[in-house]
């Protein structure tokens, strides 16, 4: 969505519409901000919450790190200057109960290392 804003922005100002005044830049930019902590929170949130169903504290440790680092990895831009997370080139696989199923079927568990 942020990214989102300024490119329509930046396309537009090659297309003729005036430029942002510095309190409209301001506003933006709050408004990005804001949404980037939601986010974040959100996250985390979810992390703690998925991290409490295992019962050794260790594990829960290292899934919370693991988390973490699986959220950061999908939020990532697919290539520089993209406008895409990683996550959107994956999401057709999460449409339907049939598409998670065949998705998850590629992964086995093993034991961790």
């Amino acid at each position: 969505m942020a990214v989102a804003i300024w490119t329509d922005r930046r396309q537009n100002q090659f297309m003729g519409e005036k430029r942002q005044t510095r309190h409209e830049q301001v506003q933006e930019a709050e408004k990005i901000f804001s949404w980037l902590v939601s986010q974040r929170q959100l996250t985390g949130d979810l992390i703690r919450t998925s991290a409490k169903i295992v019962d050794d504290k260790e594990e829960a440790a290292d899934t919370r790190l693991d988390l973490h680092m699986i959220a950061k990895a999908l939020a990532a831009a697919t290539k520089p200057g993209s406008g895409n997370a990683v996550w959107q080139d994956y999401q057709h696989h999460f449409v339907s109960d049939e598409h998670r199923k065949k998705f998850s079927m590629n992964f086995t568990t093993s034991p961790r290392v």
